[in-house]
């Protein structure tokens, strides 16, 4: 995935025109590694509630988020796709 087109996903979320997301997709992934919100919290060096308001689409992870994410996770290319580029 590009630079542009995860910048273009952003701009279209803010006009509520991409849906934001997949927050349920994200939870199964940390249960799937058998690590708790706080753990991955702590992983990805943010505040719980930081990670919380992130989860559930209140604010965007950031590119080196997601990409910390994927590293922690395991996740594949489609997974952070399905997750985080919803349509």
């Amino acid at each position: 995935m590009t630079y542009v087109y995860a910048r273009c996903i952003l701009v279209l979320r803010k006009r509520k025109e991409v849906e934001p997301m997949d927050a349920i997709l994200l939870e199964a992934a940390c249960k799937r590694k058998g690590l708790t919100n706080s753990h991955v919290a702590e992983l990805l060096g943010m505040d719980e509630s930081t990670f919380y308001r992130k989860r559930k689409g209140l604010t965007d992870f950031t590119r080196k988020e997601i990409q910390k994410l994927r590293s922690i996770l395991a996740l594949t290319a489609e997974d952070v796709d399905d997750i985080f580029f919803t349509e």
